[in-house]
């Protein structure tokens, strides 16, 4: 399950983190990735079973999916992880690899304190760690 935890630094101030069973989640901007057609059915489908699942009209799960993508390294798949506030539920919908690929904008992700994953090969095949 997904959870966002409070981390307070040694500065004192507090920051939230995105981890997905025990691992840290980094967030993914849309412009950073292309889905393809089957990618966007998927979505769909997943929209469509998470409105069915929890008896929330199809608009509020498309508004509370907004800006919550993620991934979940070293998992190839991207999630959608958000929280439902009416029914106190966390979702985490994942996106296999084979459904979307990294855009030009992304030839680096950083991940955080690890360093940064550097794109050789659009199509996420070959990826390395630096730093």
């Amino acid at each position: 399950m997904f959870c966002p935890q409070d981390l307070t630094g040694l500065s004192g101030s507090k920051k939230v983190g995105v981890y997905l069973n025990g691992r840290r989640a980094y967030h993914v901007k849309l412009h950073m990735v292309q889905f393809n057609q089957r990618g966007m059915v998927k979505i769909g489908q997943l929209i469509q079973d998470i409105s069915h699942y929890y008896g929330l009209h199809v608009s509020r799960v498309k508004e509370l999916m907004k800006d919550t993508l993620y991934t979940v390294p070293p998992n190839p798949s991207l999630y959608f992880l958000f929280h439902i506030p009416e029914i106190e539920a966390d979702v985490h919908a994942e996106v296999p690899r084979a459904f979307w690929r990294y855009t030009e904008m992304a030839r680096e992700i950083p991940i955080g304190e690890q360093g940064i994953i550097k794109i050789k090969d659009m199509d996420g095949v070959n990826l390395s760690r630096t730093g």
